[in-house]
């Protein structure tokens, strides 16, 4: 009959299949997809049904998807929204210099991501996390070098074209304007994802992955949309929602079903699609179209959000959590923000890093009653945790080393970083925290004994120092 197949080829299951699935659109396995969209069968003709964040159907054309990134300055925003001479295109809005868009904090060290792909870091660079090509520890930025994987060691060439930021506990990793993954700093795990665990002091090893429909291992990674870095293993969101981690597995913090063996290429997540991906120090955390999040990894204090202390090596849904716009994870508990702008956390509180002003472990989500008004992101750090709102940025949890950026050191858990107003985006690390600023450079504040302020010394700080030199001349 009009509208049927018989997709399975036997006589006695009749025509089984209708032909207007996204699995059958038109005829039998003519699978329905569209590039950097989600997909629509409609009357047996595959077409879009909306764009993913931050593409568009600028040629008007369902054959070929979304096909134009909405971060260029021809289409900055919206399609044949174009910047003016000398502009860049920032967050969808044309911008006439270059700003700090992101930052990220680690163990000692810390980056930026300039508007315009350009990365500086600074701190701690035992390992090469700096990715300048040395190991010379830094106390005022550095600019991130890279080495394409088919040419030979170059640590003069600039990365300038990263469009997301991560950094982990002794690495750092970039995803480029080309949908590839860049990584450098601490391997011996294998999470700088070039399917080998050599120290990588440029960003130079472009992550792979393992292919089982072709058992191909060293598969390049070339659809890549956001990058999180773990304590020792990364994870990638890829266009459609695909989650692939790969490093370290001794928890089950990979997700794909194992653990133990630790992995220098990556494997996908079993059975996710993710908005956001988020890696902590043993566990990971994704959010949902649906706005649920589910969490994989390390459980003993809780940090997965089930009800439970059980690691689990495949992910588990969050208790009680539906409305989650961002998620973050942190050393051994986890945060999110609420449609609303809300605050939950979970996992080990010692330090009430969790907000909600006890020090009590928690296996589900907590309303963090010290953050108050719309938060718009949370980062999870070690022992405290920072959330960033439209004219202020709040830390909780552990006072000691400066962490909560106010001086002199709060007597309560929580505390307003001051001179914050307007930030763009907040990292909270194991040691160090800070706020990239836009046009306003960044500042950073807690340790500082290998230079992770940024502020050309190696003296501590208890409230924000501004980092030297950023953001750079053009």
């Amino acid at each position: 009959n009009p509208g049927f197949g018989d997709c399975d080829g036997m006589d006695g299951t009749g025509c089984e299949d209708t032909l207007d699935s996204l699995a059958n659109c038109g005829g039998c396995r003519m699978a329905c997809a569209r590039d950097n969209a989600t997909a629509t069968c409609a009357g047996d003709t595959c077409a879009i049904a909306s764009c993913n964040r931050g593409f568009g159907d600028c040629d008007r054309s369902d054959a070929t998807g979304c096909e134009a990134p909405l971060n260029t300055t021809a289409n900055c925003g919206a399609c044949g929204t174009a910047c003016g001479a000398g502009q860049s295109c920032v967050s969808g809005a044309c911008v006439s210099a270059p700003s700090v868009v992101q930052v990220g904090a680690g163990t000692s060290f810390a980056c930026a991501r300039i508007s315009d792909g350009r990365v500086y870091c600074w701190g701690s660079n035992a390992n090469g996390q700096l990715g300048d090509g040395t190991t010379t520890n830094r106390s005022s930025p550095v600019q991130v070098r890279r080495v394409d994987a088919a040419s030979s060691v170059d640590a003069t060439t600039p990365l300038i074209d990263a469009v997301d930021l991560a950094v982990g506990g002794a690495h750092a990793c970039a995803v480029r304007a080309t949908g590839g993954v860049v990584c450098w700093g601490y391997n011996q795990r294998g999470q700088a994802g070039g399917g080998t665990t050599t120290g990588q002091y440029t960003a130079g090893v472009a992550a792979v992955r393992w292919s089982s429909a072709t058992s191909m291992m060293n598969l390049a990674i070339t659809d890549a949309v956001q990058v999180t870095a773990g304590g020792d293993h990364t994870c990638v969101r890829r266009t459609g929602g695909t989650v692939t981690c790969w490093g370290r597995d001794n928890v089950g913090q990979l997700g794909d079903g194992t653990q133990g063996s630790d992995r220098g290429h990556g494997l996908d997540v079993s059975g996710l699609s993710a908005t956001q991906v988020e890696a902590g120090t043993l566990h990971t955390c994704a959010v949902r179209a649906d706005r649920t999040v589910q969490c994989w990894g390390d459980n003993e204090f809780g940090a997965l959000g089930d009800g439970s202390t059980s690691d689990n090596d495949q992910p588990v849904d969050v208790s009680g959590l539906s409305d989650a716009v961002q998620v973050s994870a942190g050393r051994l508990f986890t945060c999110a923000v609420r449609t609303g702008g809300g605050v939950s956390c979970w996992g080990e509180n010692g330090n009430s890093q969790v907000g909600d002003a006890t020090t009590m472990d928690r296996t589900t989500p907590r309303v963090a009653s010290v953050v108050s008004g719309t938060v718009l992101e949370v980062s999870a750090g070690s022992t405290h945790a920072c959330a960033r709102s439209a004219g202020s940025v709040v830390c909780w949890g552990d006072p000691m080393g400066g962490r909560l950026g106010a001086m002199p050191m709060p007597t309560t858990t929580f505390a307003t970083v001051p001179g914050l107003g307007g930030a763009l985006s907040v990292a909270a690390g194991f040691d160090v925290s800070c706020a990239a600023l836009g046009t306003s450079g960044v500042r950073c504040w807690g340790a500082n004994g290998a230079g992770q302020l940024g502020d050309g010394s190696t003296m501590m700080r208890m409230g924000p120092v501004t980092v030297l030199g950023l953001p750079p001349s053009p």
